[in-house]
């Protein structure tokens, strides 16, 4: 019995350290703070270096073990403590060292965990000649941190502007909140001396406000201050229209109100009782208040002898059929004077030139004034055809032929532009010694009927001027043709 006994325990003493069982038992602190940053721990167990690198010395272990951590944290949720490369947290140890059978590490918490509160997982990762080993976990948990009794907190406004609505001042609105560290909410009560909505005078008023809970209160105060940045409405009367030959004395009224003050009385420049020039005169017209904010007003007066008559330039447009042009023209006159022109604005006008009389007439007067129409025709007639009868002699018998021409003519302002067309030359591909045309009317001409031997045949170009009333004229040719023989 004391031999295998014996044989029992020096097997236990030739045992590697690998084949102790791995733990980690502890992790000391295992609770912080949430934003207590800064933070370390020691872990505490069995077989918890790598050996990689060689025994368990002050840098191997450093080198061959990291930790992994796992928790609440968005990038911490997928935790696998068999793939390390794969962790989304792992971090190095801080050193630690071996005590017998005990290994200690230190480890630093990671600020990012400290900021969120809840549990988190730590494995130990050791790094072995034969691979990975994952150790644990143990937790820490962050917590917020308990509140520590204190007064309410109470916030007021820096400062509170209102405008004024009437002489007694304004009704004014405000907030102000308060926070307990003690009770739940509706907590803390608040108190103030003014309430929002009450009506505060003109000037400035301190509002004194207390925030009250089970353990204590806080007292803050502000400004409300009521000013009267508003002017006063200036009402002056409409544009003045005086006739007269000369300048003129101009009275008027004007009058202003304040929505503090009320009544206030106004200086216009020029003043009522005046004497106004001939022509328009601005009336400038100005109102303060208590508070000096101004008010301002303006209107015209106007001395006249009589309206101003605006005529446009004269005019010339292109007539448009036989009648003229219909042209339409714009005339204005001052003193809101009644206008006639004749013609009027959009009558036909004819071809020619027109004087267009204007007359303006006012409470202060006539003014007339004239100006000229022309309607012009620069656009020659359109020749759309134009034939010659017969347009082939034959025989070739050396006989003058009659020829006569027909013209399709028309002009958009002479309807008679047809008879003033007429043949103005005749010219021929085969000039000869003797005679071989002559015009005999507006549009009628002898042709010679006769031809060379030799060649195609002779051909006459004879050229027709259409001209309008205006002058403007327009050509157009016509052949006729001797031909070599019968058949062409």
């Amino acid at each position: 019995m004391k031999h295998a006994a014996l044989v029992l325990l020096c097997l236990f003493v030739l045992l590697p350290v690998s084949a102790v069982a791995d733990s980690l038992d502890s992790i000391t602190p295992s609770s912080f703070f949430q934003f207590d940053i800064e933070q370390s721990a020691t872990l505490t167990g069995v077989n918890l270096f790598g050996n990689v690198l060689g025994p368990p010395d002050d840098s191997n272990i450093i080198l061959s073990t990291s930790l992994q951590v796992c928790g609440p944290l968005t990038s911490l949720q997928v935790c696998d403590p068999t793939s390390p490369f794969t962790q989304q947290f792992t971090q190095p140890i801080d050193g630690g060292f071996r005590s017998g059978t005990t290994d200690t590490i230190f480890m630093a918490i990671s600020d990012s965990t400290l900021a969120v509160p809840g549990r988190y997982s730590v494995t130990v990762i050791a790094t072995d000649t034969t691979g990975y080993r994952a150790i644990g976990p143990v937790y820490y948990d962050v917590v917020a941190r308990p509140p520590v009794p204190q007064n309410p907190l109470i916030s007021v406004p820096e400062v509170v502007l209102a405008e004024a609505t009437s002489a007694d001042g304004a009704t004014v609105q405000f907030s102000v909140t308060g926070i307990s560290f003690v009770d739940p909410p509706p907590a803390p009560t608040i108190v103030c001396d003014h309430n929002s909505g009450d009506l505060f005078p003109l000037g400035g008023t301190t509002v004194n406000c207390t925030a009250t809970d089970s353990f204590g209160s806080a007292s803050a105060s502000f400004p409300v201050f009521v000013q009267d940045t508003t002017a006063p409405v200036v009402t002056v009367p409409s544009d003045i229209l005086i006739a007269s030959q000369t300048p003129a004395v101009v009275t008027f009224t004007v009058s202003a109100v304040d929505a503090i003050a009320g009544s206030v009385p106004v200086t216009c420049s020029p003043e009522s009782g005046s004497t106004f020039p001939l022509g328009t005169t601005v009336v400038t017209c100005v109102a303060y208040d208590e508070q000096d904010n101004p008010g301002f007003g303006q209107f015209n007066v106007t001395v006249s002898n009589g309206p101003v008559l605006t005529l446009p330039s004269n005019i010339s447009v292109e007539c448009t059929s036989p009648a003229g042009a219909a042209v339409s023209f714009t005339v204005t006159a001052t003193d809101n004077a009644t206008i006639d022109c004749t013609p009027a604005s959009g009558s036909t006008f004819p071809l020619g030139t027109t004087t267009d009389n204007c007359t303006a007439s006012a409470s202060t007067g006539t003014t007339s004034g004239s100006f000229t129409v022309a309607v012009v025709d620069t656009t020659p007639p359109t020749i759309s055809s134009i034939t010659a009868t017969p347009n082939s002699l034959w025989p070739p018998n050396k006989q003058m032929v009659p020829v006569t021409v027909a013209v399709s003519v028309t002009d958009v302002c002479d309807p008679t532009v047809g008879a003033s067309c007429t043949i103005i030359s005749v010219s021929s591909n085969e000039p000869s010694h003797s005679p071989e045309w002559q015009i005999t009317g507006p549009l009628q001409v002898s042709l010679k009927a006769d031809r060379r031997g030799s060649g195609s045949g002779r051909v006459y170009l004879i050229t027709v001027r259409c001209t309008d009333a205006s002058g403007n004229a327009t050509t157009r040719t016509v052949v006729v043709t001797v031909p070599h023989d019968q058949g062409n």
